[in-house]
């Protein structure tokens, strides 16, 4: 992420919770369905984004991952 000039070494790993989800106007999940809590998978506010899991990936296919979710943020409307 430093590549992107931002800096997530402070950052906090949350739950999303029921209540997270009633509060926001929009979810995604870059998780399969069977990782996902029901109140979550039959929520009208969950879109999907199918991205591979950067784990275990060289630098490269890393960079290219980053790219792509990169790229759908910017063409989400939020």
């Amino acid at each position: 992420m430093k590549e992107e000039d931002l800096d997530v070494s402070k950052a906090i790993k949350k739950q999303v919770t029921q209540d997270l989800v009633n509060g926001s106007d929009k979810v995604i999940a870059i998780l399969e369905d069977e990782e996902l809590p029901d109140y979550l998978v039959n929520s009208p506010k969950l879109t999907r984004w199918h991205v591979v899991d950067p784990k275990g990936k060289d630098l490269n296919e890393t960079r290219k991952i980053k790219d792509e979710i990169k790229e759908l943020i910017v063409n989400t409307n939020f």
